[in-house]
C-alpha cells in the first residue's frame, strides 16, 4: 500500500494522535521525570539494580552517547552518589559503582516517584489504570517480540 493511500486511514490517524499524544505526555511530565529516564536517576538505576559498570556499559544500557555519561559520571561523583575504581591489571578500564548516598538518594526517589505514580493512576480510575498498563504490556510484548526477530 502507497503511502498516499495510507493517508486519513484509520491505523494512520491513530498512530498521528498517538505520537501527538505521547508529545503531550512527556510535555506535560515533571521535570524529574525525564531526568529519571535520560540522566543522573537512570544512570544511578541501572547501577543500583545491575550492580557495578563501565562506562561504555552504562552508555549501551541507558543508550546515552559515552561523552554525556561522561558528563553525568562527573556530575554524579561530585554528588558523591557515585565512584570509579580503576583496575589494578589495566588503569585504563574504570568500574563505576554506587555510593551509599547514591543508592540512598536513589531510593528516596523511587519512593517518591512511586507515591506520585499512585497519586496519578487514582486520579485516572482503577478501571482507565488497569487498562493503560495492559496496552503498555501489550505494546512493549510486540516490540520486544519485533526486538527479537519476532520470535515468541
Amino acid at each position: 500500500m502507497s503511502d498516499s493511500t495510507r493517508t486519513g486511514s484509520v491505523e494512520h490517524d491513530l498512530a498521528h494522535d498517538l505520537f501527538e499524544q505521547f508529545g503531550r505526555l512527556g510535555h506535560n511530565m515533571h521535570p524529574k521525570m525525564h531526568n529519571a529516564v535520560r540522566g543522573e536517576m537512570a544512570l544511578v538505576h541501572v547501577l543500583c539494580t545491575e550492580g557495578p559498570q563501565t562506562p561504555g556499559q552504562i552508555a549501551r544500557r541507558i543508550r546515552l552517547s559515552p561523552a554525556r555519561v561522561a558528563n553525568v559520571l562527573r556530575a554524579l561523583e561530585e554528588k558523591g552518589w557515585i565512584e570509579r575504581e580503576h583496575s589494578a591489571a589495566d588503569r585504563r578500564r574504570v568500574t563505576v559503582n554506587a555510593t551509599e548516598a547514591g543508592r540512598a538518594e536513589y531510593h528516596a526517589r523511587c519512593t517518591a516517584f512511586e507515591s506520585s505514580t499512585e497519586e496519578f493512576l487514582a486520579k485516572l480510575g482503577e478501571d482507565d489504570a488497569r487498562e493503560a498498563v495492559r496496552i503498555l504490556r501489550r505494546a512493549n510484548q510486540i516490540l520486544e517480540e519485533e526486538r527479537n526477530g519476532g520470535e515468541r
